[in-house]
This record gives structure tokens, C-alpha cells and sequence, in this order.
């Protein structure tokens, strides 16, 4: 039974940092398109990506990146920190791909 709960363990929090996430990758990858091939910081935000944008400042791993953004009822999710996404989006502005 303790293990059926730790799996279900998705939170309101956990999932609105996860939208907030999902928001910003689709908000700096529009912001990619607009910006001509050879000025472009990377070539698209992906997941590993964002991996490397947040380890800048906090440790992060693809992995992790991929349990924030894996399907809330499955085993792999884990609840996005409050972190997350305000460090993704400070680390946008920086690259002036969102404002």
C-alpha cells in the first residue's frame, strides 16, 4: 500500500510548475524560429537543452528533466520544484528569447 502511494504522488503544485515548464520550452522554441539559423544561441530547446541551461545555476540532469515533464500518472514523474521553471525563464531572458 505505502508503495502504490509513493507513486501517485503528483501534486497541485508540482503540476503547475510542470505547465509553467512546458509553457516556457514552447515559448523559447518560438522565439528560436524567428531568429535567423546562424545568430541562434542553440539550434532548438530541448530537453537536454534546458538540462544544461538550469546547470548552470542548480544541478540538473536530463534525466530530471524528463521526470518533470513524463505523464503525471506514470512511474517516472516526479513533481517539478518551484525552481524549475523560474530559473528556465530568467536563463530566456538572458538569451533574450522571452521577455
Amino acid at each position: 500500500m505505502v508503495k502504490e502511494n509513493v507513486k501517485t504522488k503528483a501534486t497541485c503544485e508540482g503540476l503547475k510548475n510542470r505547465e509553467r515548464l512546458i509553457e516556457l520550452m514552447k515559448k523559447g522554441e518560438e522565439s528560436l524560429k524567428k531568429i535567423p539559423p546562424e545568430e541562434r544561441p542553440f539550434k532548438h530547446l530541448t530537453q537536454n537543452q534546458v538540462a544544461k541551461l538550469l546547470s548552470d545555476k542548480r544541478q540538473c540532469t536530463l534525466r530530471a528533466v524528463q521526470y518533470w515533464l513524463a505523464d503525471p500518472t506514470s512511474n517516472s514523474y516526479r513533481n517539478c520544484k518551484n525552481w524549475v521553471p523560474l530559473l528556465l525563464e530568467e536563463k530566456l531572458i538572458e538569451l533574450n528569447l522571452i521577455k
